[in-house]
């Protein structure tokens, strides 16, 4: 395969990732000085591209020219707007803007992702009739590339108007004129779910959603996994006892049942059933799955949990869904599982856990637990969890675990005082400039340069220097 070969397709997937993808946003600007830019380009105004990190590229000069300027001018306002609900002021954009590329994907994308947003601000609007009047050509029409959002909000629309029948029958004539008509397929499908919801048939939904599960994340997946939630959420004295028996049953999906039975207060008392009964694969997933449920009593069983389990690997999960709750009520429990549990999985997430709580009571422990743990893994979650804390008591503790015979800790450690920017660790960050370990090194830098501003790069003759004469002063500074 030749190079320029390589480089075109480069470019290629580069314009089409751009094209397809979210805008990213110059943090430098203010939003209005962004919206300013893009106004200017999208009048024909004369722009520099300054404000918007872009240049000012003409469509026709561009050899993948889906992501150009002129394109992202109405994109960007009408995304801005968008978010802030300000739909006329959305409607506007979406509107004016005519997407151009020379990649036929790519231009159909981006016609599919206007005119879903013109529906969407004309909804908001109240304008119903003109919203349908720009989904129906993408369903009912010959725009055959289309993703899942406008058949779907065409088909709830005309549900609440009482009129899907109708919708149906126009899209199975759809699908009789051209079977690529993906709107159309994806409003049949979305229609079929909804016909199940109104027979009431949960069974069948649910074994529709495990199936998508299964089929791994994709558009496709992910917008039926959402629909058959929502109609299983719409009627809850029929989902509630299919959910429970799936629950108990070592199969996919029992995360998903724990959410949408959270969603209907009634996950609890199951997820304690196998806390009691299941062996230890089943009660690590009851307290991931607790730590997600947001129930007052979830954090006490948890607790409990990471106190008398008898499985490290149940302990160490509760361990982590109490970090992930982030109440520092569990600080204690968390710093006694620190100190005292034998098994360093249970540890090492304990310290993580600590981490993320950041209660001020955690800094002596988890000082100790980088100074004194055994293990490489639990030492490393205690300096990463140490460095969340930003706290000049864990300084020292950090620049003598710069010499830690884990790469992995002098790593965290590295980047933990870098965050701390305390003075006393820059002469020992400049001896880390020679570890024997690329990752660490760059991490020695980043730290040095958020520690004194300065920009050295990996060179430590020139840190030193430098070093040398401004110890004193920013020393000082450091003290005040």
């Amino acid at each position: 395969m030749n190079r320029r070969f390589l480089v075109m397709t480069f470019v290629v997937m580069w314009g089409c990732m751009l094209a397809c993808g979210e805008e990213t946003d110059d943090e430098s600007k203010t939003i209005e000085e962004q919206i300013a830019s893009f106004e200017k380009i999208a009048t024909g105004q004369p722009n520099t591209g300054k404000a918007t990190g872009l240049s000012a590229t003409e469509t026709s000069a561009s050899i993948m020219d889906a992501s150009n300027t002129q394109n992202r001018a109405f994109q960007f306002p009408g995304k801005h707007y968008t978010k802030k609900e300000d739909w006329d002021e959305a409607l506007k954009w979406w509107q004016s803007w005519k997407p151009s590329s020379s990649c036929g994907t790519c231009k159909a994308s981006m016609d599919n992702r206007r005119a879903y947003n013109i529906a969407l601000c004309q909804m908001k609007l109240g304008q119903v009739e003109n919203a349908l009047k720009t989904m129906e050509p993408w369903v009912l029409g010959q725009k055959f590339s289309c993703g899942p959002k406008i058949p779907i909000m065409l088909a709830d629309i005309c549900r609440e108007r009482k009129n899907l029948d109708k919708l149906e029958s126009k899209v199975k004539e759809a699908l009789a004129e051209s079977e690529y008509n993906q709107g159309a397929k994806i409003a049949l499908e979305y229609i079929g779910l909804i016909r199940m919801a109104e027979k009431k048939d949960v069974e069948a939904l649910w074994n529709l959603l495990v199936l998508a599960m299964e089929k791994g994340r994709s558009e496709d997946s992910e917008w039926k996994h959402e629909k058959i939630c929502e109609l299983l959420l719409s009627m809850p004295g029929k989902s509630k006892p299919m959910l429970l028996a799936h629950l108990k049953k070592n199969q996919q999906g029992r995360f998903v049942a724990v959410e949408l039975l959270s969603k209907m207060d009634a996950a609890l008392e199951p997820l304690v059933l196998i806390l009691e009964d299941g062996d230890d694969s089943d009660r690590v997933f009851a307290v991931t799955a607790l730590g997600s449920t947001g129930h007052p009593r979830a954090f006490g069983l948890l607790v409990v949990v990471l106190k008398e389990d008898g499985s490290p690997m149940v302990r160490a999960h509760a361990a982590e869904a109490l970090g992930k709750i982030e109440d520092k009520i569990a600080t204690q429990s968390l710093i006694a599982s620190l100190e005292k549990d034998p098994h360093y999985l249970v540890r090492g997430l304990a310290a993580g856990a600590l981490g993320r709580i950041k209660d001020q009571r955690a800094i002596e422990p988890l000082i100790a637990c980088l100074e004194g743990d055994k293990y490489i893994w639990v030492r490393e979650n205690a300096a990463r969890a140490l460095g969340s804390f930003e706290d000049k008591r864990a300084v020292e503790a950090l620049i003598a675990a710069l010499g830690d015979a884990g790469t992995p800790v002098r790593g965290c450690a590295t980047t933990a005082l870098g965050g701390i920017g305390d003075a006393r660790a820059v002469e020992a960050l400049i001896v880390v400039l020679g570890d024997n370990h690329k990752d660490v090194r760059q991490r020695a830098e980043k730290a040095l340069e958020k520690i004194t501003k300065e920009a050295f790069g990996q060179d430590p003759q020139k840190w030193q220097e430098w070093w040398k004469e401004n110890k004193d002063s920013l020393s000082k500074e450091n003290s005040r």
